[in-house]
């Protein structure tokens, strides 16, 4: 049953990311990315999960939907960082 709200949730933070079509910047800077002077990534908040994006040309680019209550700074650094 948990599970299945997970997914509910989850695709509910994909109809709402879609807004960011409309208004791309309206996104904030991820603080653990901003401390080491990374803003080429944006993010919305979306409780409990946080969709992170980047804006490319006039594309939006959705790269990392994660709970938030999860260590955001090794999740950012590892997926964002190193994997680029």
């Amino acid at each position: 049953m948990a599970r299945l709200r997970q997914i509910a949730s989850c695709s509910g933070c994909w109809r709402r990311a879609e807004r960011l079509s409309r208004m791309p910047e309206r996104g904030s800077f991820p603080r653990e990315l901003v401390k080491i002077g990374v803003r080429e990534y944006r993010q919305v908040l979306l409780k409990p999960y946080r969709v992170i994006y980047r804006i490319l040309d006039d594309t939006v680019y959705i790269v990392l939907i994660a709970d938030a209550r999860r260590d955001m700074q090794t999740l950012l650094t590892e997926r964002l960082l190193r994997g680029s």
